[in-house]
């Protein structure tokens, strides 16, 4: 899983190209992430100027939103494999609850301080923000909840006392 250039805001890998839209907000300790489009891959085969990168651009806005996951390490051949074996393994998975990926290819670059490699992964893009927002979020509608819970059972607890006292009293 090697790359290809890079040119302008696209981005190859060994079986298509990527046309980076703008960069996420969410950025996890290793990396960065982008949102893409896949650009029609013929046409970026065949095209070198600049007039071509306008009609790929025009081309790709039908194309669905992904997103570019980059995780950047110092090249270590143990690390590397395991990088490269995690993004087959998300390449093979095939389930509802797991955010599908389409592509990934790994890049190794020499640096002053060694070699740095990028493993790619190319996946859907979910809307909402990232899972720990969610979390957040989640765990605030939970609290209202289980206050609400609280309160209704108080409720519901002194109306039944109160009947209860009225048909003792009667």
């Amino acid at each position: 899983m090697r790359s290809k250039n890079r040119k302008g805001n696209l981005v190859y890998s060994p079986r298509a190209a990527y046309e980076i839209m703008s960069k996420l907000s969410a950025k996890g300790g290793q990396g960065a992430t982008y949102l893409v489009r896949k650009v029609d891959e013929l046409t970026t085969a065949s095209s070198t100027d600049d007039s071509a990168d306008i009609e790929k651009s025009s081309e790709s806005k039908s194309a669905p939103l992904l997103v570019l996951k980059k995780i950047c390490f110092m090249y270590n051949p143990r690390q590397a494999l395991l990088a490269e074996q995690e993004a087959r393994f998300l390449l093979s998975c095939s389930h509802e609850n797991i955010v599908k990926a389409y592509d990934a290819w790994t890049e190794t670059t020499s640096t002053v301080d060694g070699k740095l490699t990028k493993v790619n992964i190319v996946m859907e893009f979910c809307d909402g923000g990232d899972l720990s927002k969610r979390k957040q979020v989640n765990e605030a509608v939970s609290l209202l909840f289980n206050r609400t819970q609280e309160y209704l059972l108080l409720f519901l607890n002194r109306k039944l006392r109160s009947l209860s006292t009225k048909l003792l009293v009667d």
